[in-house]
């Protein structure tokens, strides 16, 4: 539904005499899809122009053409996108799920299924900063993580919501496998009721109830290490967040622990990435058009910088004013996986369709000098 409403966007745009407010904001969204994902084309205008507002934005929109065409991820679109058909076919479906359509109840899971595996996948911060380890489906074995160097007790998720302090046996960690579930259902009336998108309502649930855990508990990991005193020494900083404060935070990492991997910034802390002086040389005004409508940052440094911003208010993990300068995943932490995120229809009470969602993880954290954590005050 996003992609329809930027080539919407797009082309109202052209058809008004291209409004600089709109190509912008059309801009920003596409590039805040993943370049994996496919790119939709709108061929409009007499000569097929890229809508760029500078050179940077140019650059930007050519390199995502490019990656798309790369990979033969993308898909021409010349008509229009009727969102308002596409959402009555939705509700059509749902109804019949409702009504115990099994092919409806089916299309209905699977779209579940899909887009919020593909979500945490993409937008989860526990998966890009702990390194995965294959676990077939159908064993008994056990996961390990086995450490070359014994730093102190590792940090282990034991249910969806606490962790604890474990040892290993001859550097050998054995992984605990904790079970995520959560139960989603609507009704025939809240279908009719609902002004919006009453699936998309429900994904949002269930992403705060699995992706969400999963990223709290992988901080809840890493903060439990800080805070006991088993790696570097947390810093506060009281003012906007600095470029110097994150550098700083860099030399710490790679003095003891080697190549920072990742940095992790609290949402309310792009305000000082916005308007602060200090930043001014380190980010163009078109990357921090990116970072206010999409959360995008890019490199700092060289290294990867992630931020909430692009999360639902519900799915935010992190404490206001926290930054973290992490380790490389494999350095970090391991998490297992046996299989993607399951969702099967339930459909027990009359005129109500649920589905129940579930999932498997194990996630430990190993090494307490691959985190540090710098709290901003503002």
């Amino acid at each position: 539904r996003r992609e329809a409403a930027v080539l919407h966007v797009l082309r109202a745009a052209r058809e008004d005499g291209q409004d600089t407010a709109q190509v912008a904001e059309a801009n920003a969204v596409i590039r805040a899809f993943d370049p994996t994902r496919p790119v939709l084309v709108h061929q409009g205008g007499a000569n097929g122009d890229i809508n760029a507002d500078n050179r940077a934005d140019l650059r930007d929109a050519i390199q995502l053409l490019a990656n798309a065409l790369a990979t033969q991820n993308v898909a021409d679109l010349s008509e229009p996108v009727d969102i308002t058909a596409a959402r009555r076919e939705l509700v059509a479906t749902m109804n019949d799920a409702i009504s115990g359509n099994r092919e409806a109840q089916t299309v209905i899971a699977a779209t579940l299924a899909t887009t919020i595996y593909e979500t945490i996948q993409r937008d989860g911060m526990m998966r890009a900063i702990f390194a995965k380890q294959d676990v077939e489906e159908g064993t008994k074995y056990v996961p390990v993580r086995c450490v070359a160097n014994y730093f102190g007790p590792a940090v282990m998720a034991t249910t969806p919501v606490t962790v604890e302090k474990v040892m290993p046996r001859d550097k050998v960690y054995l992984i605990k496998e904790v079970e995520f579930t959560f139960k989603a259902s609507f009704s025939r009336l809240e279908l009719a009721q609902s002004p919006g998108d009453l699936l998309a309502e429900n994904q949002n649930k269930a992403l705060e109830a699995l992706m969400v855990r999963e990223d709290r508990l992988a901080f809840k990991q890493i903060n439990t290490m800080i805070d006991s005193g088993m790696g570097f020494k947390p810093v506060v900083a009281v003012g906007g967040l600095t470029p110097t404060m994150i550098a700083a935070g860099i030399n710490t990492m790679s003095n003891r622990s080697g190549q920072a991997g990742v940095i992790v910034i609290a949402d309310n802390l792009r305000t000082s990435i916005l308007t602060g002086p200090a930043w001014h040389a380190v980010y163009s005004e078109v990357d921090k058009f990116n970072l206010l409508r999409a959360g995008q940052i890019g490199n700092l440094y060289g290294i990867p910088v992630m931020t909430e911003a692009t999360g639902h208010p519900s799915l935010k993990v992190l404490e206001p004013g926290d930054v973290y300068v992490l380790s490389n995943p494999e350095s970090l932490g391991t998490y297992v996986e046996r299989f993607p995120v399951e969702v099967r229809p339930n459909t027990d009470e009359i005129g109500q369709i649920g589905f129940d969602l579930y999932s498997s993880l194990g996630i430990i954290a190993v090494n307490p000098w691959g985190a540090f954590r710098l709290r901003v005050s503002q």
